[in-house]
This record gives C-alpha cells, sequence and structure tokens, in this order.
C-alpha cells in the first residue's frame, strides 16, 4: 500500500492506493497503527475478489459471513477507523457489483484487492475544540 498526505489543515487527507493481493482492511488496520491517526472516515473504489461479507445476526450477536468467490467492481466502500481504543478499529460497509450486474453488499470483513483499490483517508483533528488549527 502507498500513502500521500494530499491536504493538511482542519482535516487531513490522504491518498491509499493497494496493490494486487492486499487485504484492505488489515493493511489499513495496520496503518492505523503505525500512523496513530485520529478518528477517521473513508471512502474508496476499486476492485476486489474472495470477499467475505458479514450480516450482523441480532440474536447470536455476531456477523453472519457471506463469501462471494468472484472478481467483483466497488461501486462504493466507506468506513471509519475507530481511534479510540487500544488498538485501532476499522468498519467498512461495500456495496459492489457481480459480472451479471447484480448489486450486493454488507459489512466488508476481508478481501483481497484485484486489481487496485484507491482509498481516500479524511483523518478529523482532535484538538482543544479549534478546528481551524492547522496539523
Amino acid at each position: 500500500m502507498h500513502a500521500k498526505v494530499v491536504r493538511r489543515g482542519a482535516e487531513r487527507t490522504i491518498g491509499l492506493v493497494f496493490e494486487p493481493g492486499e487485504e484492505p482492511i488489515a493493511a489499513l488496520e495496520r496503518y492505523a497503527e503505525e500512523q496513530a491517526p485520529e478518528p477517521s472516515r473513508f471512502a474508496a473504489t476499486g476492485a476486489l475478489e474472495e470477499v467475505e461479507l458479514g450480516y450482523f445476526d441480532r440474536q447470536r450477536q455476531a456477523y453472519r459471513e457471506i463469501a462471494i468467490r468472484e472478481r467483483v467492481e466497488v461501486v462504493a466502500l466507506v468506513g471509519d477507523i475507530d481511534a479510540n481504543r487500544t488498538q485501532p478499529r476499522v468498519h467498512a460497509h461495500v456495496v459492489f457489483e457481480r459480472r451479471d450486474g447484480s448489486i450486493c453488499g454488507g459489512h466488508l470483513l476481508r478481501a483481497r484487492v484485484c486489481p487496485t483499490l484507491d482509498l481516500v483517508l479524511i483523518e478529523s483533528h482532535q484538538d482543544d475544540g479549534d478546528a481551524s488549527s492547522p496539523r
């Protein structure tokens, strides 16, 4: 994964480009651990394969995993990073298009990038309440 800060200020914007075969959720969690970002939100487009979706089962209080074993085009991938924990936690939802044009989506548990995924991470600056102070 390649990362580049594209904007600084009250909110810092970082462009992330994932390599083929990378697992985006795990890579994003590693990035968050290494860079110690503020709470952040993100959006991405690209393509994935070997997707594992999760549908939250309220009775079991656990995700029911749904395997998608084909290459898919990401229509929308959005989420956030909760950095107010001992370890950052990525929470992501994805909507993608299958080969036949049908749409599917859910909580993104795991996937592999194929061939690329471009993500924009917007890091919210938390300080004494002065949103105008640059970082």
